[in-house]
């Protein structure tokens, strides 16, 4: 109980520091000792995760005012974080030192300043040839085609940073035991909006038969993403309506139980998940005998 309340006052010492990023250093530090403690006791990559952004939010608000809690003493914190969750899931006892930790840092902070710079520089150049009161339509098409391929190099860009992250954790993690691909779903925007963007563009297969295989996983999670896109419209609806919605004035609650209940009737949600698991892992296992 005493730990609770400690937390609780650390968090209402954050929420009133506001914009005083001297007051933010300390509280910041405090909770990421939190998640660290926590972390320790019950492992949980959240947990560690948790505890680094903290640290790092810290750390970035000590360099820009120079406070007294200063940038070697919130680093110390951040390499113990490491070392304590490659302990828990990886068994590394070797550890990692501060210079490796700082020059990663150091290294992704530079890459992705650069690559910036040059992007702000090729847009300012594009827009500078280009005058929106003197156009023809095919020169509206040329500047359209140049800023997309801006945003394909973007794209290019951003692959190629997240395969230097992902290499970065196998050199210490070790290879995971299958084959596995790196993806960007849609449904991180709204996946009500593309409900099948995120199976189209995840489920990757060598074999160029696609298309059966392709219409398994179809049927699989249209069992899941169409009733669950379903509920969230109609429960949207029921909140804009306030208590009318819940009512019989409305049919949405009709609505909403219905599709509850179709969840339920055609099989919980776990059951087609699991569904597409075995299947997925039974491709991957006849790929490798």
């Amino acid at each position: 109980m005493e730990e609770e309340l400690d937390i609780s006052v650390t968090v209402e010492q954050l929420r009133s520091a506001g914009t005083n990023s001297s007051k933010q250093v300390p509280a910041l530090l405090k909770l990421g000792e939190w998640y660290l403690k926590k972390a320790k006791t019950i492992p949980n990559g959240a947990n560690f995760t948790k505890a680094n952004a903290l640290y790092n939010a810290a750390l970035v608000r000590s360099r820009s005012i120079n406070h007294e809690i200063g940038e070697d003493q919130i680093l110390r914190r951040i390499v113990e974080t490491y070392r304590e969750f490659l302990y828990v899931f990886a068994k590394d006892d070797d550890g990692i030192s501060v210079d490796e930790i700082q020059n990663e840092i150091d290294s992704h902070k530079e890459f992705l300043a650069n690559e910036r710079r040059i992007f702000k520089e090729r847009v300012d150049e594009i827009d500078s040839c280009f005058n929106t009161n003197d156009q023809t339509e095919d020169q509206y098409e040329i500047h359209a085609h140049k800023v997309h391929e801006v945003f394909r190099d973007i794209q290019d860009m951003y692959i190629r940073l997240v395969s230097t992250l992902v290499k970065e954790c196998e050199s210490r993690l070790g290879k995971p035991p299958c084959d596995y691909a790196i993806i960007a779903l849609g449904s991180v925007a709204r996946m009500e909006a593309t409900p099948y963007s995120d199976l189209e563009f995840a489920i990757l297969y060598s074999d160029p038969a696609i298309g059966d295989k392709i219409n398994y996983f179809r049927i699989a999670m249209a069992k899941i993403a169409v009733p669950r896109m379903a509920q969230r419209v109609v429960d949207r609806a029921i909140q804009s309506y306030g208590g009318a919605g819940v009512s019989q004035d409305t049919p949405l609650a009709y609505m909403y139980a219905g599709l509850r209940t179709l969840r339920i009737a055609d099989g919980p949600d776990e059951v087609h998940l699991t569904a597409v698991a075995k299947q997925e892992l039974r491709e991957q296992m006849q790929s490798r005998l």
